[in-house]
């Protein structure tokens, strides 16, 4: 997986950094002395939604546990030195997990079996990735780390839930808030935090409603087409969103009738484009009712969220036997270079008419 490599070739790079040590003499490493991979589950990408947790970076250790701290040291140097998998850095992990926090066991009591959460769909990320002794993480730290690794691993991560973990971590709510447009940013106390069981009780219920709400959002979302035709769509609206950046901005058709594919762009006699071709479009679908198994309409347009007007790809789609089609958009916008870049994620924005929902 493509963004797995990528976390994978950042977390490498990080393990040769010295920045901050070399810079702020006053910091001193614990016996793990360098950057530190966060667990990532083996479902995280398929998860509904996709759920992170951020802290601030990784304990110094307890020093009742040198020998397992000591037995981490050696997989990440040989992560660093080339010997060790990321995979392999991530099963060594898993082995331990179990015993993180104080007692034994809260962190994973804390931050999942809690929330009711399954830890192969969800991932964790640290701010900064480098422990230090006595915990003592300045910001010039945090700041350096995030601009430098974390912010692109999180990018990677792509994550629908953010859950910034204490409060020293909210600081940093601005600069993820900016990196998503449809991501939902959510506080969470820290597993160390002093605040009461009381407290810890209503923190929990607060998340469980939160993330009890995503999951039948997402549920939602499912149901409207199968995973097959779900792919389809996101691989029509990146076609589409590559067309139309590279200037072609004529509406186009993908049709299976009789079992192929079938693509038709729709310009006018002349050559132009017009917004009456999208009607166009819709009549020619029309005509493939008997025989068709599925249509996807695609043309460039703009969809206002938030009271935010943004170009967007858009695409209708109905499968044959359907009752309603839907109408996805991408949006996108240009950058300062002139190219044109993705907002987030599609999005579904109307329910239509299915198109072959009668007799011609």
């Amino acid at each position: 997986m493509a963004g797995m490599d990528t976390i994978a070739n950042l977390y490498h790079q990080a393990s040769h950094c010295r920045v901050c040590f070399d810079e702020q003499t006053a910091l001193k490493a614990p016996i793990i002395n360098l950057a530190q991979p966060r667990w990532i589950g083996s479902r995280y990408y398929e998860a509904k939604p996709r759920i992170v947790f951020v802290t601030l970076n990784p304990g110094a250790g307890d020093p009742s546990k040198d020998a397992g701290n000591c037995e981490a040291q050696q997989v990440l140097v040989g992560f660093r030195e080339g010997n060790v998998t990321f995979e392999e850095v991530l099963a060594f992990q898993r082995q331990h997990m179990e015993s993180w926090g104080r007692p034994t066991g809260r962190f994973l009591e804390f931050y999942l079996y809690n929330l009711g959460l399954n830890l192969n769909k969800v991932a964790f990320l640290n701010i900064a990735l480098c422990a230090t002794r006595g915990n003592h993480c300045p910001r010039k730290m945090l700041e350096q780390c995030f601009k430098k690794y974390t912010k692109a691993i999180l990018q990677k991560l792509n994550p629908d839930l953010v859950i910034l973990c204490g409060v020293k971590s909210r600081r940093f709510e601005s600069e993820i808030s900016a990196l998503f447009q449809d991501a939902k940013i959510e506080y969470m106390l820290h597993h160390a935090h002093r605040g009461g069981r009381d407290v810890e009780k209503r923190d929990r219920l607060r998340l469980r409603r939160i993330i009890k709400a995503l999951k039948e959002a997402r549920r939602e979302l499912r149901v409207i087409i199968d995973l097959k035709l779900q792919r389809l769509v996101h691989s029509a609206l990146d076609l589409g969103f590559h067309c139309f950046a590279d200037g072609d901005q004529a509406p186009f058709i993908i049709l299976n009738a009789g079992g192929e594919d079938q693509f038709m762009n729709l310009k006018n006699d002349d050559g132009t484009i017009s917004e009456t071709l999208v009607e166009t479009g819709r009549l020619i679908i029309r005509q493939h009712a008997k025989a068709g198994k599925y249509y996807i309409l695609l043309w460039d347009g703009h969809l206002t969220a938030g009271g935010k007007q943004r170009d967007a790809v858009f695409a209708e789609v109905g499968e044959a036997g359907g009752a309603i089609a839907f109408i996805f958009a991408q949006r996108y916008k240009k950058t300062q270079s002139g190219r044109l870049s993705k907002l987030g994620q599609p999005l579904v924005v109307s329910q239509m008419p299915h198109l072959w929902s009668f007799e011609i």
